[in-house]
């Protein structure tokens, strides 16, 4: 029969369905009719159990839905897939470990992988052998855009490749775009060099390497870190004091941050990167992740993407910065900030008492996902199928031979080669002796730094270093 011959004489119309938006009551939204439910069934079991990505606007009941509609623009699908979330898939959600989320039949999602020089192995990358690239520091000493955007283009390659093969995520945790101002800092790897200029440079054909727009998306997510004035990780005194990045308060004046340690990053937000992390120290007494006026700057700059704090850095605000009494004003204050997601649990794991003292609301939750929803829609999570068999666009079209390819093997020894430099040889070179003794810790510091955030198994097993140069 009809719905009309159902109504009752005098009975309004049900309203049509429509987008979804945070600020829909939930009274007003369409209810889930029993035959709904029991369509999505099946959906909500494979997304509870699933570790591979898949797409969940490829089949009904969710390819009708709004979020799925790809003629709407990325923010009124973002909002209509957050409007159909639970508050508990919302809390769930402002953790670095996302799902699964049965309203949107999405499983499981990690949005902390590493690939500074090269997609890392395990929980924060993938198994198996990955192209292992020069590192930044090295990289940076060539002054060759092109190969850093050809190195980043390379790694984010492998990373999409992974992902379609259904063994890794697509958020990747890199430039490092803080300066190497002291050698004792203990990162300086991860990083082109000193110059901010250099610095700024290198994360701007980096990351239009690794993002590298086809098809409309994103081949992969960049996030430049540690923002900001992030340059101390431990150190110990002479008199026994300690200092650390956690209890670090960083003085800087406006001039320093204006002239040296912000320009890497507003390279960054002009170059289109879409994510940006907030560091563990405070910056002149407010911690990164809770400092408001810091990260309205980025959106200044014209910053158009999600924010993660550094691992634990949001607890940090409360346990060793103390700048919050109670564990729930420190959610209140990093979400207020603009820290979309937590790496850790401490947001999730407050935030229940923060809603239950009125220190947040589910509006302000429902800020910080959009803006992560908004950064999944554009690589292209509801709109491609992740699989080469099915294209839906070029992205799915990138094997898993591309990792550990001959060109990508090519670009590492480029990145190396193109580094070194000859001041005077004097007819030193090449070497005339037989033997030649090579010790200490350098020696073999090519397996010792492989999985220092890039992968551990390089490709063949092969770890070149100093004794294979000589």
């Amino acid at each position: 029969l009809c719905s009309s011959v159902l109504r009752a004489p005098g009975a309004t119309k049900a309203p049509k369905a429509f987008i979804h938006t945070p600020e829909t009551p939930q009274a007003q939204r369409k209810p889930s009719k029993p035959s709904m439910r029991q369509a999505m069934l099946p959906f909500i079991l494979a997304a509870a159990s699933a570790d591979k990505l898949a797409n969940p606007c490829l089949a009904e009941p969710f390819s009708s839905m709004p979020f799925c509609d790809a003629s709407l623009t990325i923010e009124q699908r973002a909002r209509d897939a957050v409007g159909r979330m639970s508050l508990t898939e919302k809390v769930d959600a402002l953790g670095t470990k996302q799902g699964p989320t049965p309203s949107l039949g999405l499983g499981r999602y990690d949005w902390w992988s590493e690939a500074t020089s090269g997609l890392a192995n395990g929980n924060h990358g993938a198994d198996g052998f990955h192209t292992h690239f020069a590192y930044p520091v090295t990289t940076g000493m060539a002054f060759n855009r092109t190969l850093w955007r050809v190195t980043g283009e390379a790694i984010g390659r492998e990373a999409r490749a992974l992902m379609n093969a259904g063994k890794a995520y697509s958020t990747l945790w890199t430039p490092v775009v803080n300066l190497a101002r002291d050698p004792r800092w203990g990162r300086n790897v991860e990083v082109p060099g000193e110059d901010p200029l250099l610095t700024g440079e290198y994360a701007v054909a980096f990351i239009q390497g690794l993002q590298n727009e086809e098809g409309g998306f994103l081949q992969a997510s960049a996030c430049c870190k540690h923002f900001v004035a992030n340059e101390l990780e431990k150190t110990r005194q002479l008199d026994g004091e300690e200092f650390d990045r956690r209890h670090d308060d960083a003085q800087v004046t406006e001039r320093d941050l204006l002239d040296s340690y912000l320009p890497p990053f507003e390279a960054c937000v002009k170059a289109g990167v879409s994510g940006l992390m907030c560091s563990y120290n405070s910056l002149n007494g407010i911690p990164s992740c809770a400092n408001k006026e810091l990260l309205d700057t980025a959106m200044s700059w014209g910053f158009d993407g999600y924010i993660t704090s550094d691992c634990d850095a949001d607890r940090n605000v409360y346990n060793t910065h103390r700048y919050t009494k109670t564990r729930a004003e420190a959610v209140r204050d990093v979400l207020q900030a603009g820290t979309d997601v937590d790496c850790g649990e401490f947001v999730p794991r407050n935030a229940w008492r923060a809603l239950a003292e009125g220190l947040i609301d589910e509006a302000l939750i429902d800020e910080r996902l959009v803006n992560l929803f908004k950064v999944r829609l554009r690589l292209g999570h509801f709109d491609l199928s992740f699989d080469n068999k099915k294209p839906r666009g070029p992205l799915d079209l990138i094997p898993e031979s591309v990792v550990c390819s001959k060109a990508h093997v090519e670009t590492s020894k480029e990145g190396l080669a193109q580094s070194a430099t000859l001041y005077k040889n004097n007819a030193a070179l090449p070497l005339s002796v037989r033997k030649v003794l090579m010790s200490g810790p350098t020696a073999n510091i090519s397996q010792v730094l492989a999985s220092y955030y890039g992968p551990r198994d390089v490709c063949g097993g092969a770890y070149p270093g100093l004794v294979d140069a000589v």
